[in-house]
């Protein structure tokens, strides 16, 4: 049986959205993943429940809440900028932008080695700032005119780390912002943000939502997610979303892979999308992973001691851990990219301090990896595991023999 275009489309933009390519140590979307995986915090049950079940359901969205009292289909806007609506309603307190703003100039000023308050050349162009996921996410969207060109920004934050009456979050930015060259109008052209909310109950993975900024003429933004029931996925969810002049926003549960954009409907219901996208802020291909669904338990061998669990999704490295024995995992996952397991004494250049420990296949079945190493009892060592950002996986450290 042949590909047909639009599958090959689809296996393109898999291939570019998987590329084996680590986190950044400092990277605030990666702290958000490790936080999700980790916490497991309980949520408001809301309308993600059954959402697996369902096809063609249609999701509207009010006006939202951005920075300014802008109303109308079109404004007045710089050349440089999108000429798309300011959705506003207020319902996010400007502070709370700021915070966003604040963020984006430290990250900015950084890349850029100059002061925060240097390098803006006009105002910021608002697009969105509301709150979405039941009200437990705050998103962003702004575009801004600098010294190195126009830029888009796009981003969330938890609400219970932004808004008011809660405690300032500690060690670091509660934003994660995506920073990318302004995009030129055009015909399908979507802003798009994957955030989630808190798990239903302890041990659970967050469910997804997303957000989707378009041209004010599209009316019907339809996609389709792979929801999960357990750790394996079970088909495709189509979902159709009702704009608000070109802004919708809906759940998409527990998944286990991206969410896609299959058509941009306008009023004369004319497709403006030429080609399947992922859901996510384009030229970012880290905006388009979502929180994944946390692959199902593991049954331990004879002899494995158990010292560790990790669950997380696409590559990190944690510190953990010397015990008696011969270093040895027990693990489950599922994704385009295998686990590449590699053990150090200390954080350096991968390849030079490092030793690889093997590779553990993410079929969804649990496989065993049993090492000659033999950390020292009573010190640490430190775990890199290398894979997609679109793989998932339930890991866990231990040992055999003594």
């Amino acid at each position: 049986m042949g590909v047909s275009q639009d599958e090959q489309v689809v296996r393109q933009l898999l291939a570019d959205v998987t590329a084996d390519q680590p986190y950044p140590p400092s990277d605030r979307h990666r702290q958000v993943l490790d936080r999700a995986a980790s916490r497991r915090r309980p949520r408001m049950a809301a309308a993600v429940v059954g959402l697996a079940a369902l096809a063609g359901v249609a999701f509207g969205l009010g006006t939202s809440a951005g920075s300014g009292p802008t109303a109308a289909t079109s404004r007045h806007v710089p050349a440089w900028a999108l000429p798309w609506p300011d959705h506003g309603d207020g319902s996010v307190p400007p502070r709370v932008l700021d915070s966003a703003v604040a963020a984006w100039r430290h990250g900015f000023a950084h890349m850029q080695s100059t002061q925060p308050t240097v390098g803006v050349k006009a105002p910021l162009i608002w697009y969105v700032g509301q709150t979405t996921a039941d009200g437990q996410a705050v998103v962003v969207m702004f575009e801004v005119d600098t010294v190195t060109g126009p830029r888009l920004v796009a981003g969330w934050a938890t609400a219970s780390e932004v808004m008011p009456g809660h405690p300032p979050v500690r060690g670091g930015s509660p934003w994660v912002l995506y920073d990318v060259p302004a995009p030129k109008p055009k015909a399908g052209l979507t802003i798009g943000l994957n955030v989630h909310g808190q798990a239903a109950r302890p041990g659970r993975s967050p469910s997804n939502w997303i957000v989707v900024l378009a041209a004010p003429q599209v009316r019907q933004v339809v996609w389709t997610a792979s929801p999960a029931s357990g750790p394996a996925i079970h088909g495709s969810l189509s979902v159709i979303g009702t704009t608000s002049r070109g802004l919708v926003a809906g759940p998409a549960g527990p998944l286990t892979g991206p969410v896609n954009l299959i058509a941009l409907y306008d009023a004369a219901h004319r497709n403006l999308l030429a080609r399947h996208a992922w859901v996510g802020v384009p030229g970012s291909r880290q905006s388009y992973v979502p929180q994944l669904v946390t692959p199902g338990p593991v049954i331990f061998p004879p002899g494995f001691n158990r010292a560790v669990e990790l669950r997380a999704q696409g590559t990190q490295t944690d510190e953990l851990p010397g015990r008696p024995g011969r270093l040895a995992f027990v693990a489950r996952c599922y994704g385009p990219v295998p686990l590449r397991l590699a053990y150090s004494l200390q954080i350096g250049t991968p390849g030079k301090s490092q030793v690889a420990l093997g590779t553990i296949p993410c079929d969804n079945g649990v496989h065993e990896l049993v090492t000659r190493i033999r950390p020292r009892p009573g010190g640490s060592f430190f775990l890199t595991i290398r894979t997609s950002w679109l793989t998932a996986y339930r890991l866990v450290q231990g040992t055999v023999g003594r």
